[in-house]
């Protein structure tokens, strides 16, 4: 029986994934990319959980269970973890496994996933299944992360917007018009606008059209943090008085998320586009403006 005690199986989560369907591209804080099976809210998640005993071994065990979560964890303190999916299923009571290849099939109905997945400098939002089992020495336990999107119809792109129309103006000495097409965009999507010069007794240097990321959780000790995402230049140079200067900034290659302004009570992701002018003392004049991202994209 001490064999079975103290022998060590390998686990492998395997997820049916939906035929044809790519898999997430997921972008870490450190710069990585990492690939995870993709899911849509309220759809199914199933698949087969395989241990495997070394050949001629036996494992003892108090019980098998797999645990599907959704959780929302601070990079700053690891204790801090809400979990807002917990969802259980007990693959095996106590026994002893003999066989050399164990399959244990799993699945969890319609399951409710309101929240994409996120990374940020604050908070991540993490869907996973895990695997615990009971021995009388130890816990083993196995992690598999999935990604879940929630893509929106793209009628949504017209739902009270309205153009972006701000002006910059710097006493006496600078006037400008900065317009923006649309508020509503597509992370994939592109932003059509113009700069507009009125006045310029000021040498300006350059410009550039700025999104920034407002990342906040819902403490009082907490301070939003803000983080350039994308820094475009949209003229090099001094500009004329009654010169335009068109803006056309593509989002798809810089790995945008939606706008998120609850998840559970806990972080708010909101954009801002902000205009950048420079002088050739490098004083920077700034004018911004928040912005909606969405995901529009279809099911497959």
């Amino acid at each position: 029986m001490l064999s079975g005690i103290f022998t060590k199986p390998t686990i492998d989560i395997i997820l049916d994934e939906i035929e044809g369907r790519k898999k997430a591209t997921i972008y870490e804080i450190n710069g990585t990319i990492t690939r995870l099976p993709l899911f849509y809210d309220k759809e199914d998640i199933s698949g087969k959980i395989i241990l495997k005993i070394p050949q001629g071994k036996t494992f003892e065990h108090k019980g098998i269970k797999l645990e599907l979560m959704g959780i929302i964890k601070s990079l700053s303190d690891p204790n801090d973890i809400l979990k807002f999916i917990s969802l259980t299923s007990e693959l095996e009571s106590i026994g002893i496994l003999s066989k050399e290849i164990n399959i244990f099939d799993f699945k969890f109905t319609s399951v409710q996933k309101q929240f994409e997945t996120y990374r940020g400098k604050l908070k991540n939002i993490i869907y996973l299944l895990k695997i615990t089992i009971d021995t009388s020495f130890r816990t083993l336990s196995y992690e598999q992360e999935f990604a879940v999107y929630n893509p929106e119809p793209i009628s949504v792109l017209n739902e009270n917007d309205n153009p972006i129309k701000l002006e910059v103006g710097v006493d006496e000495w600078l006037k400008i018009i900065f317009e923006v097409d649309s508020r509503n965009f597509d992370i994939k999507g592109l932003i059509v606008g113009r700069v507009t010069f009125k006045k310029v007794s000021i040498r300006l240097n350059s410009m550039e059209v700025r999104i920034i990321k407002k990342e906040s959780i819902n403490t009082q000790d907490n301070k939003p943090l803000y983080q350039d995402i994308i820094a475009y230049e949209i003229m090099d140079g001094g500009p004329i008085k009654n010169e335009i200067v068109p803006i056309r900034l593509y989002l798809k290659p810089y790995g945008l998320t939606p706008t998120m302004n609850n998840v559970n009570n806990r972080l708010c992701v909101t954009y801002l586009i902000s205009l950048v002018l420079i002088d050739i003392e490098d004083r920077q004049y700034f004018k911004k403006h928040e912005i909606i991202l969405h995901r529009i994209e279809k099911k497959k």
